[in-house]
């Protein structure tokens, strides 16, 4: 199975974090909002977490959504585009995870999106006790979109921050071109100089045939 690649993202860098939480019914989360530059073929998203540990059944949530604009510089969040799957979480250690589409979505070029991720309640935990897990913060995003801004949500509301999480929109790896071996080289080419040969040996020889005039009979051409 092929990795997916890189196509707009940055890498962990420090400084602060997103809180991806539910506790007593309250919802904690963040979003980054980005134009591709040209159709992207999402396949994957990958996250650097701290505290992913599956603590009390709290899951981090991570989907793509349509934006749409309602004044100058503010953006709401629109349809979700793709909603992606969880990965396992870990000891809780600082790591990268990646999310994954069941396939590929197409993000078109110069249409907004959120990026979207907040702690989700599996309902398995006896009590609202909540956890956490923090969406680590990174460095400036390069690739095939445009870093327009990011946001703090909680509780279905939208809050404009100055923070940049660490994240990667990926898309499918292109498979490498097949190149024959050596070996297998070499077979290929004796059929190619066997027929050059024989093109030759036909051209010195041509005037020692003497040609044959065949009589075809003449079909009709049936005209459409």
């Amino acid at each position: 199975m092929k990795a997916d690649s890189p196509v707009f993202g940055n890498s962990l860098g420090g400084g602060g974090s997103f809180s991806l939480s539910f506790a007593s019914g309250n919802t904690w989360g963040g979003a980054v909002l980005f134009t591709p530059t040209t159709d992207i073929s999402l396949s994957s998203v990958t996250l650097w977490l701290s505290g992913y540990s599956g603590q009390n059944g709290i899951t981090p949530s991570v989907s793509i959504y349509n934006s749409y604009q309602f004044g100058n510089n503010l953006f709401g969040m629109g349809s979700q585009v793709v909603s992606l799957n969880a990965p396992a979480p870990n000891s809780g250690i600082t790591d990268a995870f990646t999310f994954s589409g069941s396939s590929p979505a197409t993000l078109q070029a110069n249409q907004d999106y959120w990026l979207f991720a907040y702690g989700s309640w599996d309902g398995s935990a006896p009590t609202f006790g909540g956890a956490s897990s923090y969406w680590q913060a990174g460095t400036a995003p390069t690739g095939n979109a445009i870093f327009d801004q990011s946001a703090f949500f909680n509780n279905g509301g939208l809050s404009p921050s100055t923070f940049v999480p660490a994240f990667s929109i990926n898309g499918p790896s292109l498979a490498a071109p097949v190149v024959p071996e050596p070996s297998t080289m070499a077979l290929l080419t004796i059929p190619f100089l066997f027929g050059i040969g024989r093109i030759l040996y036909n051209r010195a020889n041509a005037k020692k045939l003497v040609p044959v005039k065949v009589r075809r009979s003449v079909r009709p051409v049936r005209r459409a």
